[in-house]
């Protein structure tokens, strides 16, 4: 009898690595999708983009790019439904001061001087909706 449990634990817990290894590819797929979205929307909105995913030690930005004169840091947060809350919720102060690392350095590193903000575009992939919220804080 013991070992009928063992056996059923086992394939239980293997079963949920699978279940967990698909969910994070989803979530990967999301995202990947969420930025896409992201990209064409401000294209749309005639915004250049710049870079994609630039990242440092300690932070990332999902795209950088020029509205106008004003060079902007974006956050994208997709989500499939809203079981873990709005996607602009997930980022967090520490989430928004890896963000602000990150732009200083690109900022540096490219001997920019001038306007810039940090916006965060939500994408809602169920329904294809965006977001654009500009110059965000915490």
């Amino acid at each position: 009898m013991l070992e009928g449990n063992y056996w059923r634990m086992k394939i239980e817990q293997i079963a949920l690595q699978e279940i967990l290894l698909i969910m994070a590819k989803i979530m990967l797929n999301s995202g990947l999708i969420g930025e896409q979205l992201a990209e064409d929307y401000l294209k749309r909105k005639g915004y250049k983009i710049l870079q994609k995913n630039y990242r440092i030690k300690g932070g990332e930005i999902d795209i950088i790019a020029l509205d106008s004169k004003i060079l902007v840091f974006v956050e994208v947060k997709a989500r499939n439904n809203d079981l873990f809350g709005q996607p602009v919720e997930a980022i967090t102060s520490k989430k928004l001061k890896s963000i602000i690392l990150a732009a200083q350095v690109y900022l540096q590193k490219n001997k920019i001087s001038g306007d810039f903000r940090i916006d965060a575009i939500e994408v809602f992939l169920q329904s294809g909706d965006i977001n654009h919220l500009q110059n965000i804080t915490i």
